[in-house]
């Protein structure tokens, strides 16, 4: 299943936020800000659901 990631504002490696969800519910939620403790930098950063990104591959997703 698809995963939610997001960019470290930092590094701008993607950041896992541990949520699966299909490219059809996604759409469906509200907008949102949300926070995440970010592995690549040790900040924590806030994201929303214009920054998410859907990955489908977990190996593309390590790749970028």
């Amino acid at each position: 299943m698809p995963r939610i990631f997001t960019p470290c504002e930092v590094t701008g490696k993607l950041i896992d936020t541990g949520i699966e969800i299909e490219r059809s519910s996604f759409a469906m939620i509200p907008a949102f800000v949300g926070k995440i403790a970010c592995p690549h930098c040790n900040a924590d950063h806030q994201w929303s659901k214009d920054t998410a990104k859907i990955v489908d591959d977990m190996k593309a997703a390590s790749q970028l």
